[in-house]
């Protein structure tokens, strides 16, 4: 959906590249909300190196679940795979679900079906996003929970 990686600071600050699987494909090229079921958008990342995609980071996906799956969060399940494929959050947006900060980003985009788009192709209204909270998919720094790191 966009032919140059798009930096996102809601993905930890890294630049990605979104797909959709061709169940999603029209609702995406044309605007025509809601998706449908089956739909799936995923978002390959990279490590924001000096400016510039880097090493791999986690793939993000979102996969369109049949109607009464999370209906508050119109029924989309997120799941977030480290680089060497390892499942590292995945589930609906309920608050108590590791996916919540997901779900709890993606619905200022309730009148995109969820979905924001920015620097793709998509058919999407734009859509003003809200400084994210603490974001668990922003990249870890072992030396922070550190306070000698500091001093070296």
């Amino acid at each position: 959906m966009n032919e140059a990686p798009v930096l996102s600071q809601t993905h930890g600050n890294r630049f990605v590249f979104t797909y959709v699987n061709p169940t999603a494909a029209r609702a995406a090229l044309s605007g025509a909300f809601p998706f449908p079921v089956g739909a799936v958008l995923a978002k390959e990342s990279f490590e924001n190196d000096g400016g510039k995609a880097g090493p791999k980071g986690p793939l993000f996906v979102m996969e369109k679940r049949a109607r009464g799956y999370d209906p508050e969060r119109n029924d989309w399940h997120y799941a977030m795979l480290n680089p060497d494929g390892v499942v590292a959050m995945a589930g609906d947006g309920r608050p108590e679900s590791s996916t919540a900060f997901c779900s709890g980003c993606h619905s200022v985009a309730r009148v995109n079906d969820f979905v924001f788009g920015n620097g793709t192709i998509m058919k999407v209204k734009p859509t003003p996003m809200a400084a994210p909270g603490t974001n668990p998919c922003a990249p870890r720094n072992p030396c922070a929970a550190n306070p000698c790191a500091s001093k070296r």
